[in-house]
């Protein structure tokens, strides 16, 4: 029989963590320079403190992204390792 893959606690929220941050920052910066996706960020902005469509908003908005992303991974990570051992 195969043993099934689990993942890696850690490795799984930073890579969801940056992942997260990159998007954001990036949605941030698109805001900025061209005003796609203004209505987006004003939305998420209700959400995340200081996320806007500027430098410093943008930057922020990686924290966050990161902060949050690294939480829902290590929690995704977590809860599949979990169901993976209840089917073995």
């Amino acid at each position: 029989m195969t043993e099934k893959l689990r993942l890696d606690i850690l490795s799984f929220g930073l890579a969801l963590g940056t992942l997260t941050a990159i998007v954001l920052f990036s949605f941030g910066l698109v805001a900025l320079i061209s005003g796609l996706g203004r209505p987006y960020v004003d939305l998420v902005s209700s959400i995340l403190l200081g996320y806007s469509s500027t430098i410093f908003g943008s930057i922020m908005g990686a924290v966050w992204g990161f902060i949050l992303g690294f939480v829902e991974g290590l929690l995704l990570a977590w809860f599949y390792n979990v169901f993976l051992r209840m089917k073995q």
